[in-house]
């Protein structure tokens, strides 16, 4: 498992902890009027992946840096395929 940080849109915090829960394995925080937060340990995965490019720009992967990087290279490789 690795430990990462996703910021989003206040309208998907229903969203996420329905995906992470509402315990001690998943820590919320209120960003600002626009984001929240959550840091959390997940299972890297092509369909983690997938499911977090379900919600375009609304949900970010802010860290680890090198989960950043994976991910950049994972839709990096699929819009490759769009050239």
């Amino acid at each position: 498992l690795e430990s990462v940080t996703i910021r989003f849109e206040p309208k998907l915090l229903d969203t996420m902890i329905d995906r992470f829960g509402n315990n001690y394995n998943a820590h919320y925080e209120k960003c600002d009027d626009k984001h929240y937060s959550v840091s959390t340990r997940i299972k890297i995965s092509n369909q983690f992946y997938g499911w977090l490019l379900g919600f375009g720009n609304k949900a970010v992967l802010t860290s680890p840096p090198n989960i950043v990087s994976e991910f950049k290279n994972y839709v990096e490789q699929i819009r490759a395929e769009y050239e």
